[in-house]
């Protein structure tokens, strides 16, 4: 989920730049055996982290049929993020158990690419978009000992209004 609001700004007919701020949740999920040394024995733990950024998307983006009478638009673009962690949760679910707590085994700063498209209807001089992107992490969110390979992927799918 995410929540947030734009800045957009042609510098030619169908090229413009656009800077959002967003809140937005991401996170992962894995399953671990882990040995209980109590049982002597191994269980499935599911993981899942929630982690959450205040997130700043930069990208250009192309409008194919501005300034033309088409009343909807065909979007693409493309760009880079940079995000800062505001909280981070571990859950762990397994047989009947569950545990949630803060981790803080997570860094606070997260960049990568954003790929994406939508879909913009003109109402009068404002416009509704349906918009899907995709936002790949460069570098792993974990910060533990371990060095876990876990990298930030969202698919995203929102309506947006521009006015």
């Amino acid at each position: 989920m995410n929540i947030g609001g734009m800045l957009r700004k042609h510098f030619t007919n169908v090229m413009y730049w656009e800077a959002d701020i967003l809140i937005s949740e991401k996170g992962a999920l894995d399953n671990q055996d882990l040995y209980r040394e109590q049982h002597d024995d191994t269980v499935n733990v599911e993981i899942v982290w929630s982690l959450n950024y205040f997130e700043v998307p930069v990208f250009v983006g192309f409008d194919f049929l501005n300034n033309t009478d088409a009343s909807v638009h065909p979007i693409l673009y493309g760009g880079g993020f940079i995000g800062y962690k505001t909280s981070s949760k571990l859950r762990g679910d397994y047989e009947d158990v569950t545990n949630e707590f803060g981790y803080n085994d997570v860094k606070s700063l997260d960049y990568g690419y954003v790929l994406g498209g939508s879909i913009e209807f003109e109402i009068h001089e404002d416009r509704l978009a349906l918009d899907v992107r995709f936002t790949k992490s460069i570098l792993s969110f974990d910060d533990s000992p371990y060095n876990l390979d876990y990298k930030n992927k969202v698919l995203t799918f929102s309506v947006g209004y521009y006015f």
